[in-house]
This record gives structure tokens, C-alpha cells and sequence, in this order.
């Protein structure tokens, strides 16, 4: 819920806040059930695979929101899908004002990354981790009352990973490891498949999760345009009622009811097929190293090249997915404890990379900006902060995954731990692509343990 202020107290919105315009306000898109977005205005370039067939989107169910956008499934016609045929349907992500802004006019590459992503030349079109990523269909230009908004079309998903997370460990709550090591190598490995075409298309994705979360990878179920006619027939579209307030607008108060799409079919937990998605804070590999620290990627995943404002390219995305992995096994367990006395979050950050893997390669030291390097690093190249006494000690790699013993074979633990220990590399010169990994004879060897497989 969303909080605004008026003159007799405070007016809380169900929902994203979408009568209020920038500045101060994000400035969401005020969409209704039943609009038809038509004679859809476009930036060229680029061209999206649906541009030149779609005539018009009709809203039929909003399916979220966020901080940078409100997301809705639609129903798209073309001229030889007239309105009395079979529904086709797709999810439109129209992004707030101030958002829309940032991408058309600022220094947001999504518009041109989505299109980057999309090309349907050679090499991209038959490269293996094309499949894996959720591509941009179409894209047009919808004007409101606060001002311009750019919306993105894609296929519909349901549960990303992290709420198909959440779900099982609800009805499962006694089962110690939702995935199996053969489960775990699946997530990894259509993971890096994607990661190999996005870099291979000389993009940066930069935010594979929030904290740590796997809420930016869908989980794929196909067209499910028979599933979705049956469930808006049985499960309808709603709004809330029309409210007033008069303190802060003259018009009345609508806001539609966020109604996620649900799991059509049920997949294994050890055998999900996903797609990587939300290229918002997407970065041109070219122009990464000029760019310094990138403020969107979350703190716990950030890489040491960039807690060191160190130049960074792709290696920040093996890094990350080294830390999404290490939360994967445990369930919302990030590997880097941050808690720790006043001071410098970077400084126990670097710390505990060091308690977990290992002292810092001299390299490291030499890849720092003077002033980074003489604040973190001693003359022979040693952390100047280490863990304290009164600092909770995590322990190494070894030592925190010692507990998957009991469970997987002495084997598959060691494997494990040498897969995660190249993906977080610290020296990011030395930590090997996305390609290098899939390569790695952990992800293709079958596992021998005893935890679910259903």
C-alpha cells in the first residue's frame, strides 16, 4: 500500500499511487479494465518482433506493480486476428513518467538493450541462451495526464523464481533442501545459458536479483493463451470501489486489483525451464569500465570490482550468480553476513569476501583508484579491516557448506564447492565467462543424493 497526505489526515491507495504527476511523484500510468491502446506510437529504432502486426492492445487484468512500473495482461489483435477470434494474450509493462523519462531521455540503456537482445540476425538468432531470456515483443509510447509513458510487451509469465521459491518452501516446510544438486544445476545451468547470449550480445545485465532474490528469472510455461481464457472466465478481473479525496484530487479515486497469473501446469522442482528478465538497469559492456560503480546492482551481489570502484564488465554477472547460488542451497541465505559495528559497509563487506574465500590476490590492489586503494589495502597488498571479535564469524566456503554432508555424497560437495569458488573469483581478470562455466564438468555430471525429487 501507498500513503499520501490530505488535508483531514491520511488517504492510504491500495495500490501504485497513479493520480499524482512528477516532479515528486513517479507518475504511474492511471490504466483501466476495457482500454484499447491504439494507433501505437513507436521509437524506431528499434523494431520488436510484433511491430509491424499488432494493431491495437486491449487491457483485460493487471498483474502487478513496482517502483518503476505497473505491469498488465492484455489482449493483442491484429488484422488477421479480429475480435471475435481466438484471444491471443501478452503482458505490457508500461513504466511511470519519471521512469519513461530516464529510459527515452537519460542514460537508461532498456529500450535498445531489449533491442540489442531481440536481433534476428545471425549469430544471435541460433544462439543456445537466446531462448532463455524473456525478449521484448513490441514497444510503444502511451501519453496520460502525467505525462509520457513507454511500454514494453512480452509474453506472459506467472511465478518468478523467487515466489515459486516461497510457494514450495510453504507446503513443504519440513523438507530441509527444496532442490536437488541435479535441480540446482538445472536453475545454474539455463542461467548462464542466458548470461552467455546477453553478454555475447555485448550487454552487461547488472541485477540478476533484488537482495540476493531470484525475482528476476521466470519460470517458462509456453504458450498459455487456452489456460489464461479459461482461468479470466473463472476467476474475473476486479477493481477496487471508487473512492474520493477530496485533498488531494478532484477526480475520484480508481484502481484496479493486481491479480498475478497463477502456475497453469505444476513442473518439478528439478527439472523448471526459466527465462532471465528485467534488463532495466542493463549496461553496454563497451562503456561499462567508464562508468564505475553501478548503483543499481544490490549490495550483497555486488562484486569486488565494484566495492573497490574498480573499472567492471561482464565478470559482475558471474559474481552475482555465485551469490544467487549460494542462496539457492540455502533458501534466503545470502553468503556475506554485512551486519557488523558502525563504519564502513564496504570495508566488512571486502572482510568477509576474504573470510569466506580467501585473502585478496595483489592484483587487486593495483586495479584500485588511489584513494579506494590506500583506504582498504596495505603496502603488501593485505585488507586493512578484518573481522572482529565482537563480528560474528561466518566461516569459509568449506566450513558453511559442510552441513550439505549430511545429506550429498563428500563427492558432489567438493564438485559443488569448486564450481561456486570460480564463479566467485575474486580477481574478476581471473574469473571465467559464462561460457567457460557451462563447460565445467560439474554441471553435465548426475549427482548422487538423497533429497527431493519431486
Amino acid at each position: 500500500m501507498s500513503k499520501a497526505a490530505k488535508e483531514d489526515g491520511v488517504f492510504v491507495f491500495k495500490e501504485d499511487p497513479n493520480v499524482f504527476s512528477p516532479p515528486g511523484y513517479f507518475g504511474y500510468a492511471p490504466i483501466k479494465l476495457g482500454q484499447r491502446f491504439t494507433n501505437l506510437d513507436r521509437i524506431s529504432p528499434p523494431t520488436f518482433a510484433l511491430t509491424n502486426t499488432t494493431e491495437s492492445y486491449e487491457v483485460v487484468r493487471k498483474l502487478g506493480w513496482g517502483q518503476e512500473a505497473n505491469v498488465w495482461l492484455a489482449r493483442r489483435y491484429t488484422k488477421d486476428n479480429p475480435k471475435d477470434s481466438k484471444p491471443l494474450y501478452v503482458a505490457i509493462r508500461i513504466l511511470s513518467a519519471v521512469c519513461s523519462a530516464y529510459v527515452v531521455q537519460g542514460p537508461s540503456y532498456e529500450l535498445y538493450a531489449l533491442g540489442w537482445l531481440q536481433d534476428t540476425d545471425e549469430p544471435a538468432i541460433s544462439h543456445p541462451g537466446r531462448s532463455y531470456c524473456s525478449l521484448a515483443k513490441d514497444h510503444f509510447l502511451y501519453i496520460s495526464v502525467h505525462g509520457c509513458h513507454l511500454a514494453f510487451v512480452f509474453e506472459p509469465h506467472s511465478l518468478n523464481l523467487q515466489d515459486y521459491i516461497l510457494r514450495e518452501k510453504t507446503q513443504n516446510p519440513g523438507l530441509q533442501y527444496l532442490f536437488s544438486l541435479d535441480g540446482i544445476k538445472n536453475i545454474i545451468r539455463q542461467t548462464l545459458l542466458a548470461l552467455s547470449y546477453v553478454h555475447a550480445r555485448q550487454l552487461i545485465h547488472t541485477d540478476l536479483a533484488t537482495d540476493v532474490k531470484w525475482s528476476n528469472i521466470f519460470l517458462d510455461q509456453g504458450n498459455q493463451d487456452d489456460a489464461i481464457i479459461k482461468y479470466l472466465i473463472q476467476n474475473p478481473s476486479k477493481a477496487y470501489p471508487v473512492r474520493f479525496a477530496p485533498g488531494l484530487t478532484t477526480e475520484p479515486v480508481m484502481e484496479v486489483m493486481s491479480q498475478p497469473l497463477p502456475l497453469f501446469e505444476n513442473p518439478s522442482r528439478n527439472s523448471l525451464t526459466l527465462k532471465l528478465g528485467d534488463f532495466g538497469l542493463a549496461a553496454p559492456a563497451l562503456e561499462a569500465k567508464r562508468r564505475g560503480p553501478f548503483p543499481g546492482t544490490p549490495t550483497d551481489l555486488r562484486a569486488p570490482e565494484l566495492v573497490l570502484r574498480s573499472s567492471w564488465g561482464a565478470p559482475v554477472d558471474i559474481w552475482a550468480l555465485g551469490c544467487m547460488f549460494f542462496d539457492l542451497i540455502f533458501s534466503n541465505r545470502p553468503p556475506f553476513d554485512l551486519r557488523g559495528p558502525p563504519g564502513d559497509l564496504d570495508a566488512i563487506h571486502l572482510a568477509r569476501m576474504e573470510e569466506l574465500l580467501g585473502p585478496f590476490p595483489p592484483s587487486m590492489r593495483t586495479l584500485c583508484r588511489e584513494d579506494t586503494r590506500d583506504k582498504y589495502f596495505d603496502d603488501d597488498g593485505s585488507l586493512k579491516f578484518k573481522i572482529e571479535c565482537s563480528m560474528a564469524a561466518s566461516g569459509n566456503l568449506e566450513q558453511q557448506l559442510s552441513p550439505l554432508r549430511q545429506t550429498f555424497s563428500d563427492h558432489d560437495v567438493d564438485e559443488l564447492i569448486r564450481f561456486m569458488r570460480r564463479c566467485l573469483t575474486i580477481d574478476p581478470a581471473s574469473r571465467p565467462t559464462a561460457d567457460e562455466l557451462l563447460q565445467d564438468p560439474w554441471l553435465s555430471a548426475n549427482s548422487q543424493d538423497h533429497s527431493s525429487e519431486s
